[in-house]
């Protein structure tokens, strides 16, 4: 399986941290965020992962390499400018499995992936998201249908919705087909409406803790976490 991660953003919550080192590398637990990302995803059957880079490319080829040391291959795609989470997908068409995860550079959800897939499969889906139910006063963003499809999706405002993105995905590469050609462009504002309407967006419902390192109180509680 081949794994894409969303390590492109500025990190501007985390100023200064942010200022020299992007926010995926910043250290938890003693060492870059990603390395235990990556660990994660080789445990969880990953043989090749893809890092969508932008803000300070070259600090992640310095510190990951080609991934050797994490028993999994490791390749990048760059963006020249900011591109969004779709269009950061879209510049890496030539990379891309049949089959891809999606994660985000900045979030820990230690859920298994070998979940995601039958789901998937079974909604005849082109992207199935992991959610979680909103709690301790986080806002859900997710309405999901009794069958399972994802009815809504707002990351701005809750409308009654009762789940929240936990920031872990599965796509078909046929997602391409529904990103804007050109342009910087967000799964949640350009993609995600049009798959909803053709009923090909889907979620997996997890009960399991995730966290976000995208603030310092976040960070915080990452570093408790892998400690």
């Amino acid at each position: 399986m081949q794994a894409l991660i969303l390590a492109g953003g500025r990190g501007t919550r985390l100023r200064p941290l942010t200022d020299l080192v992007p926010k995926p590398l910043v250290p938890v637990a003693g060492r870059p965020f990603l390395c235990h990302q990556l660990e994660w995803l080789r445990a969880n059957g990953v043989e090749e992962a893809v890092l969508l880079v932008g803000y300070l490319a070259e600090q992640f080829h310095a510190q990951l390499g080609d991934g050797r040391r994490f028993g999994l291959r490791l390749r990048y795609s760059h963006e020249v400018q900011p591109l969004g989470t779709a269009g950061a997908i879209r510049n890496a068409a030539g990379m891309l499995a049949r089959e891809f995860y999606l994660v985000n550079g900045d979030t820990l959800l230690q859920v298994p992936l070998e979940s995601l897939p039958p789901a998937h499969l079974a909604a005849s889906a082109i992207g199935t998201l992991v959610v979680s139910p909103g709690s301790g006063g986080v806002a859900g963003n997710v309405r999901i249908a009794a069958d399972g499809r994802v009815a809504s999706y707002d990351k701005r405002r809750s409308d009654g919705a009762a789940h929240v993105d936990a920031g872990v995905a599965l796509y078909s590469r046929e997602v391409l087909e529904f990103i804007p050609a050109a342009g910087a462009c967000g799964l949640e504002q350009d993609v995600f409406p049009a798959l909803i309407r053709a009923g090909r967006l889907a979620a997996m419902t997890t009960l399991m803790p995730f966290y976000d390192m995208g603030t310092q109180a976040g960070l915080a509680r990452l570093e408790q976490v892998l400690q």
